[in-house]
């Protein structure tokens, strides 16, 4: 997927939600570095996503 993409675009962006742990260690795994957290303020409450980007130059695939 990410090959695919690096055909287009220099950076792919993923947005995790705080409590996702499984997915932020996925990142970290294939590369992804996180970048920054926002806090969303949504109808049920605030919600905190992490910002992760894989750039063309450091992917490995």
């Amino acid at each position: 997927m990410l090959k695919h993409a690096f055909q287009w675009v220099d950076t792919v962006w993923f947005h995790v939600a705080s409590q996702n742990i499984r997915s932020q260690r996925a990142m970290e795994k294939i590369g992804g570095k996180l970048s920054h957290k926002l806090i969303k303020q949504l109808t049920i409450g605030p919600q905190e996503n992490l910002f992760y980007k894989i750039e063309r130059a450091t992917f490995e695939g």
